[in-house]
């Protein structure tokens, strides 16, 4: 039937016409259909698969085309959420001949605040070919793991002792100088520190205390990097200074104590009598005690100076003047007594001296000799009475 189409005049033209555009459009079709895609090899290596917050990690990458098509390398490019981009050794565009190859080294940094555990690091290149007419690009992911300070070293102690020690290291220091401190301040014979078992939970809070000060500080967890020697003995130095600083301030305060609330020699009564019913030590109720001391009796009230020394003093007795604080022969208010004594000016005299009474040091007080004191009895009294 088809043939009959040729047996009318008109068709032979219209045949011919088809066949004179469609040879033209077979080629133009055949002409825009794009080559086969070079291929590359793309081949990132990282110096290390384990990296630590803060540290530069150096990425090397090598770049073949293994097609007979020249290629142009537009660029490569590294994505994680661990690091970031420090130094690249790479001049892009870099013209790469068929069947050649190339090099390079990215220099990539992890972040301070980097989550510990794995990353993935991806590698991408970009390239093009045929006079920049066609793009590709090839892309490989790189495994990557943020570890904590000293965890390899971590692995020969038992389950948490490291963890622990790192935890105590900016402590440990304090403690130890804060001890030969204390050995000065109370004059006792220098010996070695020691971190001893009952300083272990104290010093627990305080490097707890310390790590969340420096999480709210820093607004991480980075925590501090003892790897770096000059971090370390940063830390080392700081922490020494802190503990002598806090015992230095100690020594400071019982210096103050002392020049204010000491017993002194040269006590005068209204002194004497601050000092025993208002310093820091003031007992309760007085005892006068008895007892040896280098071969001497000595017998008074037992007083403590500041520091906790043992003071011997005399029982006194003031004027009915001062009868307002006292209740039922007792003083009742200590405060309003020295208040009276100080307004009325009145005379604080001694009732009961220390004995034995020829002794050669203060009017009032003993405060010298009495280191090796053994008491051998006690009995309550008013420590301080009226005159009747």
């Amino acid at each position: 039937m088809s043939f009959k189409l040729l047996d009318r005049p008109g068709n032979y033209f219209r045949v011919w016409c088809l066949l004179i555009f469609a040879f033209p459009l077979t080629g133009m079709v055949a002409a825009q259909t794009p080559g086969p895609t070079p291929d590359i090899d793309l081949q990132p290596i990282l110096a290390h698969d384990k990296l630590e917050r803060d540290q530069d990690l150096t990425l090397h990458v090598f770049i073949s085309n293994k097609s007979t098509l020249p290629i142009t390398l537009n660029d490569v490019k590294v994505v994680s959420e661990a690091t970031l981009e420090k130094l690249r050794k790479f001049t892009f565009p870099i013209e790469l001949p068929a069947l050649s190859s190339t090099k390079g080294e990215i220099t990539l940094h992890s972040l301070s605040d980097a989550k510990f555990g794995g990353h993935k690091i991806i590698v991408t290149a970009d390239y093009v070919w045929a006079n920049e007419t066609q793009r590709a690009s090839k892309t490989v992911v790189l495994p990557l793991e943020i570890s904590r300070k000293f965890e390899e070293e971590a692995k020969g102690f038992p389950g948490g002792t490291a963890a622990f020690l790192y935890l105590l290291l900016p402590v440990i220091p304090a403690m130890l100088s804060f001890q030969i401190m204390e050995q000065l301040r109370k004059k006792e014979k220098l010996k070695m520190p020691e971190f001893e078992t009952k300083y272990i939970a104290p010093a627990f809070l305080v490097a707890i205390g310390i790590s969340f000060i420096m999480v709210a500080v820093s607004k991480s967890d980075a925590g501090i990097e003892y790897s770096n020697p000059t971090v370390f003995l940063k830390v080392l130095f700081a922490s020494i200074i802190a503990g002598a600083g806090l015992s230095a301030l100690r020594w400071l305060w019982a210096t103050i104590q002392m020049k204010r609330w000491g017993f002194s020699k040269d006590d005068e009564g209204i002194d004497y009598l601050r000092k025993a019913l208002l310093g820091p030590n003031a007992p309760e109720t007085f005892e006068w005690i008895t007892g040896t001391s280098q071969g001497v009796t000595w017998a008074g009230f037992r007083l403590r100076q500041p520091n906790g020394a043992l003071v011997l003093g005399p029982q006194v007795m003031v004027t009915t003047e001062a009868k307002a604080a006292f209740r039922e022969n007792a003083v009742h208010d200590r405060k309003l007594l020295l208040r009276l004594v100080r307004d009325k000016n009145i005379e604080v005299q001694i009732k009961e001296s220390v004995k034995p009474a020829n002794h050669k040091q203060g009017k009032f007080v003993i405060v010298a000799g009495l280191e090796f004191f053994q008491q051998t009895n006690s009995e309550s009294k008013p420590f301080v009475t009226t005159t009747t």
